[in-house]
């Protein structure tokens, strides 16, 4: 299969594109001019159409990872504006784009978090949960909202709903043991909230089989249990 990947210059999209080499599949990755190693990049603009249009027309898939890290800086009234551009507008984009061209992609995956659901330290939730009502659940419904619409009739959609992720090569984790390295780590108010994670490699492989299966709508990729803060 061509899979495009868009934002996938970043961890997760490296990570999925190096095991998706590996399976023997052409991967392009819309990168803005980052650096990759893994996938031929196309430089796009995800304001605007450009040439990178020629590579969705006819691709099998599209992957669109695109959006800012929450983890990073200060949650701003300017960086909340930042995280939620980040995500709205390249989804508006390829979905706009799409639309436009004769043979768009059969199947597009486009990323969102679990913090769509909220906190709970009672309950777990399915894909059939509604929307919390804190800010990473407004944030998660805009993204996976941006574009909905627009995309043509027969196109499989799947959003993937991804929990904390962890990786040796960075990221959160990375992150998180720094104070504990220094022995200043320790739980976070209660200890009692919950987490929810996945490895690097199980995100990739729940996006392969993404890929190839017929699933549509919303899946929680993470691990089947949270750990409370404490516990981890």
């Amino acid at each position: 299969m061509k899979i495009v990947i868009a934002g996938g210059s970043g961890l997760i999209g490296q990570a999925l594109a190096a095991r998706l080499l590996g399976s023997s599949h052409q991967v392009v990755i819309l990168t803005r001019g980052a650096r990759v190693d893994a996938g031929r990049a196309v430089r796009w603009n995800p304001e605007g159409a450009g040439d990178w249009v020629a590579e969705l027309n006819d691709a099998d898939a599209l992957v669109n990872l695109c959006g800012a890290s929450i983890g990073e800086g200060r949650w701003t009234d300017a960086r909340k504006r930042e995280l939620l551009a980040s995500r709205t507008v390249p989804a508006e984009t390829l979905g706009r784009a799409c639309a436009e061209m004769p043979s768009p992609p059969a199947t597009v995956i486009q990323a969102s978090g679990v913090g769509y659901y909220g906190t709970d330290e009672a309950q777990g939730f399915t894909e059939d949960s509604p929307p919390g009502g804190d800010y990473l659940a407004g944030l998660a419904c805009a993204w996976e909202d941006a574009g909905a619409g627009i995309w043509p009739k027969g196109v499989r959609r799947v959003v993937a709903r991804i929990g904390v992720v962890w990786s040796g090569e960075g990221g959160a984790l990375g992150r998180l043991l720094l104070p504990f390295r220094l022995f200043v780590g320790g739980p976070l108010g209660s200890g009692r909230q919950p987490l929810s994670w996945i490895h690097v490699d199980d995100l990739t492989a729940a996006f392969e089989h993404l890929l190839a299966s017929h699933v549509s709508g919303p899946v929680n990729c993470c691990a089947p249990e949270a750990p409370t803060n404490a516990e981890l």
